[in-house]
C-alpha cells in the first residue's frame, strides 16, 4: 500500500491535477445488490458508487453479507483477468 508520506503525496497529486474517478454508476445502499451484480458480471466501465440516505441499522439493511458479496465479487474480477 505505501507509506503514510506516499498517501500523503498522491492526495497532493490528485488535488493539484484535480483528478476525479470515473463514476459509471449510483446506487443507494438499498439497491446495493444490483451495484454488487453489475461488479461481479463486469459490465461496469469504472466507478460504482453507493449512496447513504439515511443512517443505517440492523433494520434498515438486507440481511445478505457485504463482506461475502465484496469477496465473491473480486474473486470473480481476479478469474476474468486470469482467462483474458
Amino acid at each position: 500500500m505505501g507509506t503514510e508520506e506516499d498517501f500523503r503525496q498522491m492526495l497532493n497529486f490528485v488535488s493539484r491535477y484535480e483528478i476525479h474517478p470515473i463514476v459509471d454508476s449510483v446506487y443507494p445502499i438499498e439497491r446495493s445488490d444490483e451495484a454488487f451484480k453489475k461488479m461481479e458480471n463486469g459490465s461496469q466501465f469504472r466507478k460504482i458508487v453507493l449512496t447513504i440516505q439515511k443512517k443505517i441499522t440492523p433494520d434498515n439493511v438486507r440481511s445478505y453479507s457485504f463482506q461475502k458479496r465484496s469477496e465473491k465479487a473480486l474473486a470473480a474480477c481476479r478469474e476474468r483477468k486470469s482467462t483474458a
